[in-house]
C-alpha cells in the first residue's frame, strides 16, 4: 500500500513535470528585460507575455510581436500612421544574449534581472531629466553672451537680452530642447555630464 502511494506520488511528480516543459515554449525564452549593449543610458527593453501573445514594452515601445518557430525569431511592426519600421530579434547561442535588426541598424542586447531593469529605469530617467537645462550655459566664444534656460511651472524658456522669452518644448522620445527663437529654430541636445549642444558648439554650465 506504502509502495502504491510513493509510485502514484513520483507518476505524478514526473507527469508536472513533462507538462511543464512542454508547455516551456522556445518562445518564451525572449521573455525578460534587455539593456542595449556598450550604451550608458540605455532604455530598459521588456519582454512580456499576456496569454498567448508576447509583447515589446519600453519608455517608447508598445508592440505586439510574433514568433517565427521555423527560423526561430522573434518580429514586431511599428507604426506611426505615416510610416513602419520592422524590429526582428534573434537570441544567440548564449541565450542571455539577443541581436535586434532595425531597418539596415542592428544592436546587441544582454538580458539583466528585473532589479537591474529597475535600477537601469531610474538613471536613464535621471539622465533624461528635462530640468537639466534649466541654467545658465556659455561656449568656448570669449565674446558670446551665456545661453540662459529658465523654468517656470512646467514650462521651459530660452532667455535672452533681444528677444526676451522664447517658450522652448522637450522632446522626450529624441531627448533635446526645442524652439523657435526669432527665424532660427534652435535645437538644444545633452551631450555630457555637464555640456549640451546647441548652434552646433558645445556649451559648459557655469550657473
Amino acid at each position: 500500500m506504502k509502495i502504491n502511494r510513493i509510485l502514484t506520488i513520483l507518476f505524478s511528480a514526473a507527469t508536472l513535470l513533462v507538462f511543464n516543459f512542454c508547455s516551456y515554449s522556445k518562445e518564451d525564452k525572449y521573455i525578460g528585460f534587455w539593456i542595449e549593449d556598450g550604451k550608458e543610458h540605455s532604455e530598459v527593453l521588456e519582454i512580456k507575455k499576456e496569454g498567448n501573445k508576447l509583447y515589446l514594452n519600453s519608455k517608447d515601445i508598445e508592440a505586439p510581436a510574433t514568433y517565427d518557430k521555423k527560423e526561430k525569431t522573434l518580429s514586431a511592426q511599428l507604426t506611426n500612421g505615416l510610416a513602419s519600421v520592422n524590429i526582428l530579434m534573434n537570441l544567440l547561442e548564449d541565450t542571455d544574449k539577443m541581436k535586434m535588426s532595425i531597418g539596415n541598424k542592428s544592436a546587441d542586447f544582454s538580458r539583466i534581472s528585473k532589479e537591474k531593469a529597475q535600477e537601469y529605469k531610474k538613471a536613464y530617467d535621471a539622465y533624461y531629466d528635462p530640468d537639466f537645462f534649466v541654467g545658465e550655459w556659455k561656449s568656448e566664444v570669449e565674446q558670446e553672451k551665456p545661453l540662459k534656460i529658465t523654468k517656470e511651472e512646467e514650462t521651459y524658456f530660452y532667455v535672452s537680452d533681444f528677444l526676451g522669452k522664447q517658450r522652448l518644448v522637450y522632446d522626450d522620445k529624441k531627448h533635446y530642447m526645442t524652439g523657435q527663437i526669432g527665424l532660427t529654430s534652435l535645437f538644444i541636445k545633452r551631450s555630457g555630464d555637464q555640456e549640451i549642444t546647441a548652434y552646433g558648439k558645445k556649451y559648459q554650465k557655469i550657473k
